[in-house]
C-alpha cells in the first residue's frame, strides 16, 4: 500500500501549517508553505560549556537492508503460541538473588534487606528502610584497633580483601575481619590466633553513622532512625574446639569495643573467632518501587530487554533490567547499578548489527549535588554490561537531566546510538546531543541553541532512526519555555546517523502562558505513501480538561496537522485523564500507548494503532487495547512501547511496559505484548456520538485501500452484545441529533444517495461486532444502488438497536469517511 519514496525539504527555512480541521469538513487542504511568519532560521549561538556547535549535513541512505541474523518467530509463530497460553517461564525474584559488581577496586552487594559496599578501607552495610525513606543510612565498620592484655596487635593500614563465593576476608595482617552475606543479614567475624596468651582480647571497630544508637532489650545494639535501621547482634567467640562464651560489647558513640576475657584466651584451643550478625529491622513494611520503565529490541536474539529505576530509597536510585524472548519467555536480570549512586530517568535503545543496547541514565555520584549522563553498553554476545560510560560531564557550571537515547538497525559495523539530554546552567537550560559509537567512542557533545530567553526541557527522541534504506534519521522534540512571558513551545529537529543535523531546530507548536506542556515523545519516520518521512509527537496538556491526548503530525521541519486522539478514538469524556503517551511502530503503523484514569478510576495501560490518510490525518486501525492496570490513580513513568519493527525486523509484535501499585503499597514494573494485525486503516473516524448500554462508545472502522476496484471492509465494535445493526451511506456529512428519537447522531448526509445496507442487518454477537464488505462500484441509494467516482468522498456510519433504563433505543457509532482514487 505504502511505497518508499523520499522527498527532501530546504534545510535553512521551514513552515508550520494550521492545524485546524476546515469548518463542516474532516479534512483540510491548507497549503503548509502559505504562512511567511512561520519560517524560522537556524540559531547559531555558541555554547557557554565545551560542546561543540551542532553541524548540518545532507540526508543520506543506507545502501542495502541488515539481513535477517539470528533466529526471529514470524508474526504467525508468535500468534500460535500466545493463543495457547504463551510461555509459561517466570522471573525469579530479584529479592531473593545477591547481586554483586566491582567498581574502582570496591565490590558492591545488593540483597533483600540490604546493601553493602566491600573495600580496602572497611565494611560498609546499608539497611534497606523502604523506598519512602529519603535517603541511605549507612553504617560504615572498620577495624580500628586490637590489644591483647593491653599490648598492640599489629594491624596493615588497609585491608587485602579477597572473595570465596558470598564470603569477604578483608585481611589485616594478624587478624582476618569476615563477612559472610546473605539475603537478610550479614556475620561478622574476627579470626585470630592468641589460643594460650595471656589477657583480655578488645576489637576496637570505628563505626561512621548518622543513626542514633540504642541498646535493645536482649543487649544487642541497634543504629536506628524513624523509618527503621540496623542491628548489631550480640556477639559470641568460638574456639577450634567448639567451646563459646558470650562476649562483652559496649560503644562509647564513635567504636564498638569487644572484649574476650582473658579466661577464655587462655584455655582456648587454636584460633579463636569473634562473632556478631548484623541485621536490617524496618518501623513499617514497605517494599521497594520500581518504576519509570524504558525497554528494547534486538532483533538478532529476538528479545526486549526491559530496564527501570529500582529505589532503594529517595538518595538512592538503582537500575535494573530484565530480558525476555517475543513469545514472553524469561531470559535473564541483573542490576545496570548497585552502588550508592543516585541512578535515575533509564532510558535504553539497541543497535542490532553490533548485537548490543545503550542503557543511559541520570547518575549524582553519592554524597554530591553534580547531575551526570552516564550509560552502559549490554553486549547480547555474552549476556554481559561493558563498563560505565561518562557521556555527559558535570562541573561547576552546569549539571545535566533527564537523557533519552535513539539507536539504529542500519547494516553498519560503525552503528551509533543518539542520546540526548537537558543541560542546566544558572543562566537557563539548554539541550545538548552526542553521538556514541557503537565500540564505546564518544564524539564530541553537540549544543543546539535555540536563541535567547528559551529554556529547553524534556529532550527525547525516537527510539531507533527508522528504516535505513528510507528514513534513516532520527526525529528529536523538546519543550521550551520563554524567560520573558512564559510561553511553551514545542520544537523538533531532525539528526542524521553522522550526528549532523538535516531539518530544523524549529518551534511546530506554540502555547499561551498558563498552558502546561509536559511529558513529549516522538515517533521513529515512517516513509509512506511516497512522502518524505512522518512522524508524530505528542505532549500532556495540563490545563485541558478533558485530556484530549494531543498528536502533532509532522514531516521534516513542518507541522502537518493536529489531531487529538481522544476524539479519533471516539472516546470523548469529561473524567477522562490519560498521560505517559508513548510512540512505537510497525512497518505502515504507528502505536500510541498511554495511561488512562476515567472518573477517579484507577488507571489502565491502553494502545492505540492507526495509520496515515490523505492529507496527513490519521485513521485508527484498532482503537484501546486495555493492556492491563496501574491499580490506582496516581502513574509513576509512562506507558513505554518497543517493536519489533525498532530493531529493523517487519513484524506487527511489539511490547509495552508500565509501573502499577503492587503489594505493600510498593509499586511495580508490568508488561504487555501487543499485535497490531488488524490491517491498514483506510477511513478516517469523526464526528462524536453517545455511549450505548456497555458504557462505551460504538465505534467504526475502515480497511483496505482507497482505490474503486478493491473491497473495503467496515468493522463496528463496542456494540451491546447481541444487538441488530446495519451499516448506513451518503456522499455528504451532517450532525442530526436524535434522530427519530435515537439517543445517538446522525453524521452523513447524500439526499438520494443516502443511502442504507439494511438487507445485510445482522446480529453484534457476545462480542458486540459487526462487519460489512464495501464494493465502491455497489454502494445502495434510496433508488438502488450506485458507484463512487475517483475523487469523491463517501461516509459510512452503523445504526444499531439498544435498551438503556429497560426501555428499547437505538444508537449510532461515529462515522468514517474515505476519498475514493
Amino acid at each position: 500500500m505504502h511505497s518508499l519514496q523520499r522527498l527532501l525539504l530546504p534545510l535553512a527555512l521551514c513552515s508550520v501549517a494550521p492545524a485546524a480541521l476546515s469548518q463542516g469538513h474532516p479534512y483540510s487542504f491548507e497549503d503548509p508553505s502559505a504562512d511567511p511568519s512561520a519560517r524560522f532560521p537556524r540559531p547559531t549561538v555558541a555554547g557557554t560549556d565545551d560542546a561543540i556547535p551542532a553541524r548540518y549535513g545532507p540526508w543520506s541512505p543506507v545502501i542495502g537492508m541488515p539481513d535477517e541474523g539470528g533466529v526471529q518467530r514470524s508474526d504467525e509463530e508468535l500468534a500460535q503460541i500466545f493463543a495457547s497460553g504463551g510461555s509459561q517461564a517466570e522471573a525469579p525474584d530479584p529479592r531473593a538473588t545477591l547481586y554483586s559488581e566491582t567498581v574502582d577496586g570496591m565490590t558492591w552487594l545488593r540483597a533483600r534487606a540490604f546493601k553493602a559496599r566491600v573495600a580496602a578501607d572497611g565494611f560498609q552495610y546499608i539497611p534497606f528502610l523502604g523506598s519512602e525513606a529519603p535517603r541511605n543510612f549507612p553504617v560504615s565498620f572498620r577495624l580500628e584497633r586490637a590489644t591483647l592484655g593491653g599490648r598492640e596487635i599489629p594491624l596493615s593500614p588497609e585491608a587485602e580483601v579477597t572473595r570465596e563465593g558470598d564470603r569477604f576476608i578483608l585481611d589485616r595482617g594478624a587478624v582476618d575481619v569476615i563477612y559472610d552475606v546473605e539475603l537478610d543479614s550479614v556475620e561478622q567475624s574476627f579470626a585470630l590466633d592468641v589460643a594460650g596468651a595471656s589477657g583480655d582480647l578488645v576489637l576496637d571497630i570505628d563505626v561512621e553513622t548518622d543513626l542514633r544508637f540504642e541498646v535493645a532489650p536482649d543487649s544487642s545494639f541497634r543504629f536506628a532512625s524513624s523509618f527503621g535501621g540496623m542491628s548489631y547482634g550480640t556477639a559470641i567467640v568460638l574456639d577450634g574446639a567448639g567451646r563459646r562464651a558470650d562476649v562483652p560489647a559496649t560503644f562509647d558513640g564513635h567504636a564498638i569495643h569487644l572484649t574476650v576475657p582473658a579466661t577464655f584466651v587462655a584455655a582456648a584451643d587454636g584460633p579463636i573467632l569473634v562473632d556478631p550478625l548484623l541485621g536490617t529491622y524496618v518501623v513499617s513494611a514497605y517494599g521497594g518501587d520500581q518504576e519509570r520503565p524504558d525497554l528494547a529490541y534486538d532483533r538478532n536474539t529476538d528479545s526486549f530487554i526491559h530496564v527501570y529505576e529500582d529505589d532503594f530509597s529517595g538518595s538512592d536510585g538503582d537500575v535494573f533490567f530484565r530480558r525476555w524472548d517475543s513469545t514472553g519467555a524469561y531470559i535473564d536480570q541483573g542490576y545496570v547499578d548497585l552502588t550508592g549512586d543516585n541512578w535515575r530517568s533509564p532510558s535504553v535503545a539497541n543497535i542490532d548489527f553490533l548485537n548490543r543496547s545503550l542503557i543511559v541514565a541520570e547518575r549524582t555520584p553519592a554524597g554530591t549535588t553534580d547531575n551526570e549522563v552516564v550509560g552502559r553498553f549490554f553486549r547480547y554476545s555474552v549476556q554481559a554490561l561493558e563498563p560505565v560510560l561518562l557521556i555527559g560531564e558535570s562541573a561547576a557550571g552546569w549539571d545535566n537531566f533527564i537523557p533519552d537515547v535513539g539507536g539504529s538497525w542500519a547494516p553498519s559495523t560503525d552503528g551509533t546510538f543518539c542520546v540526548v539530554w537537558q543541560r542546566r546552567f544558572s543562566s537557563g537550560n539548554q539541550l545538548r546531543y552526542r553521538i556514541v559509537r557503537g565500540n564505546s567512542t564518544l564524539e564530541p557533545i553537540q549544543f543546539v541553541n535555540t536563541g535567547t530567553n528559551l529554556d529547553v526541557y524534556e529532550t527525547v527522541i525516537s527510539k531507533s532512526s527508522g528504516n535505513p534504506t528510507s528514513v534513516n534519521t532520527w526525529n528529536v522534540a523538546f519543550r521550551t519555555v520563554n524567560q520573558a512571558d512564559s510561553t511553551e513551545g514545542i520544537w523538533s529537529m531532525q539528526v542524521n546517523g553522522d550526528g549532523t543535523i538535516l531539518n530544523g531546530p524549529v518551534e511546530v507548536y506554540g502555547q499561551p502562558a498558563g498552558t502546561l506542556i509536559r511529558e513529549l515523545d516522538v515517533s521513529e519516520g515512517l516513509s509512506l505513501d511516497g512522502l518524505d518521512p512522518t512522524y508524530l509527537i505528542t505532549y500532556d496538556q495540563f490545563s485541558s480538561s478533558p485530556e484530549s491526548k494531543p498528536i502533532l503530525v509532522c514531516r521534516g521541519s513542518v507541522r502537518e496537522r493536529i489531531v487529538q486522539l481522544t476524539s479519533l478514538e471516539h472516546s470523548f469524556d469529561l473524567g477522562t485523564n490519560s498521560t505517559g503517551i508513548r510512540f512505537g511502530t510497525t512497518a505502515t503503523d504507528f502505536l500510541i500507548s498511554y495511561l488512562e484514569s476515567r472518573n477517579g478510576n484507577p488507571f489502565q495501560a491502553y494502545l492505540t494503532a492507526v495509520d496515515l490518510l490523505p492529507f496527513d490525518n490519521l485513521g485508527v486501525s484498532e482503537r484501546r487495547t486495555d493492556l492491563g492496570s496501574v491499580s490506582t490513580v496516581s502513574v509513576r513513568g509512562t506507558a513505554s512501547i518497543a517493536s519489533r519493527q525498532s530493531g529493523g525486523l517487519t513484524s506487527s509484535f511489539s511490547h509495552i511496559n508500565w509501573s502499577g501499585l503492587g503489594t505493600l503499597t510498593a509499586w511495580d514494573v508490568r508488561a504487555a505484548w501487543h499485535s497490531a494485525s488488524n490491517g491498514d486503516a483506510t477511513g478516517l473516524q469523526y464526528c462524536q456520538s453517545e455511549p450505548n448500554s456497555t458504557g462505551d462508545y460504538g465505534f467504526l472502522a475502515m480497511y483496505g485501500d482507497v482505490f474503486l476496484g478493491t473491497t473495503k471492509q467496515l468493522v463496528a465494535t463496542a456494540l451491546p452484545p447481541n444487538s441488530v445493526g446495519f451499516f448506513i451511506t451518503g456522499n455528504g456529512f451532517n450532525v442530526v441529533m436524535n434522530p427519530g428519537g435515537s439517543v445517538g447522531n446522525l453524521c452523513v448526509a447524500g439526499g438520494t444517495l443516502l443511502g442504507r445496507y439494511s438487507s445485510l442487518a445482522a446480529s453484534s454477537g457476545p462480542s458486540g461486532r459487526l462487519t460489512l464488505n464495501v464494493d465502491p462500484l455497489n454502494i445502495p441509494t434510496q433508488f438502488g444502488a450506485t458507484a463512487a467516482l475517483a475523487g469523491q468522498f463517501w461516509q459510512f456510519q452503523c445504526w444499531h438497536r439498544d435498551s438503556m433504563g429497560g426501555a428499547a433505543v437505538s444508537n449510532f457509532t461515529n462515522a468514517v469517511t474515505i476519498r475514493f482514487q
